[in-house]
């Protein structure tokens, strides 16, 4: 996810088409003309993505095939959504704020700033914590000559906590099943990095959180990276391995979930699409959603929201 400018309102066309993804997977197109779509969840059995460019949040229900408006506010530029304690929680890159919307898509809470009164700039992707904490990533600035400025908060008494700081633009965030372990993106580092996470109070209660200095836990090479190019969405599945797109080379990376130096690759799949922005785990890990941009670079950012079916046929 990064800054852009001047977005206008299009009018959006909906189908349903099903495409081959190599020779061992099938994909469904949820959505075959979306505007820079990211940050996947599944809610009461419904579908959440946001249009960055559109300044919105979408639905889809898988039952009637339906993609539609849930909520839209102009300025925000979302980057991601993420259910939480009976809310679903949006981040607004380009406001750099947080939004908290009920059911019925209606603003029940902005938060515009972290708890100190810092402004988080551009608030990108969320996980939420075993015990219920959410955290999320401030991507800063996206400039590969930039002095890194991205920071990681949790969410304390609904007041964003810092947590770390100077990452080279921090995009997608996962945790060990245990919990001890958070994992984060760093797009223009081309890596993802990992750290030991504590919470010494009682209870778990999600305060006081803290990190150890962040680790390498893969960094790629060229074959998968590029100036503006690298990982970004990054998701753990039930056998703790980790899953996350590579946004500018259409790939979808499975890494066994053992630490540098044994970070090895368990899954490599390829799709058309070149800026894939996000993932989500769906239907019992059976397949995966993935959103994506078939142009990064020019206005709207026309892009599909895709169900990849993960058995082989």
């Amino acid at each position: 996810m990064y800054t852009v400018k001047n977005k206008p309102i299009l009018a959006l066309a909906l189908a349903l088409v099903f495409f081959s993804c190599g020779p061992d997977y099938k994909t469904e197109i949820i959505n075959p003309q979306t505007f820079y779509p990211d940050g996947p969840t599944v809610w009461k059995g419904e579908l959440f993505y946001v249009e960055y460019s559109m300044d919105r949040v979408m639905k889809y229900t898988p039952g009637e095939k339906n993609n539609q408006i849930f909520y839209k506010q102009k300025g925000c530029g979302p980057a991601s959504a993420v259910v939480h304690r009976e809310h679903l929680v949006v981040s607004c890159y380009d406001a750099s704020t947080l939004l908290v919307l009920n059911t019925k898509g209606q603003l029940v809470k902005e938060i515009p700033a972290d708890s100190i009164g810092e402004t988080m700039v551009g608030p990108n992707d969320f996980a939420v914590h075993p015990s219920g904490t959410l955290f999320f990533t401030a991507s800063g600035i996206f400039d590969p000559n930039a002095k890194p400025s991205g920071r990681i908060y949790y969410l304390k008494d609904n007041q964003p906590v810092r947590i770390a700081d100077n990452l080279h633009y921090p995009a997608g965030i996962a945790f060990s099943l245990d919990g001890n372990t958070i994992y984060v993106t760093e797009h223009l580092a081309g890596k993802i990095s990992y750290s030991h996470l504590e919470n010494p109070s009682e209870g778990g209660n999600g305060t006081d959180w803290k990190v150890d200095t962040l680790s390498i836990f893969h960094q790629f090479g060229d074959e998968h990276i590029g100036q503006y190019s690298g990982p970004d969405g990054l998701k753990v599945d039930s056998g703790g391995n980790l899953w996350v797109t590579l946004f500018g080379s259409g790939k979808i990376l499975q890494f066994s979930a053992e630490t540098n130096p044994h970070s090895t690759i368990l899954k490599e799949i390829s799709l058309e699409e070149k800026f894939l922005t996000n993932i989500f785990l769906y239907e019992k890990e059976n397949s995966v959603i993935i959103t994506a941009s078939a142009d990064a670079f020019q206005f709207p950012y026309s892009g599909k929201v895709i169900r990849l079916d993960l058995r082989k046929q």
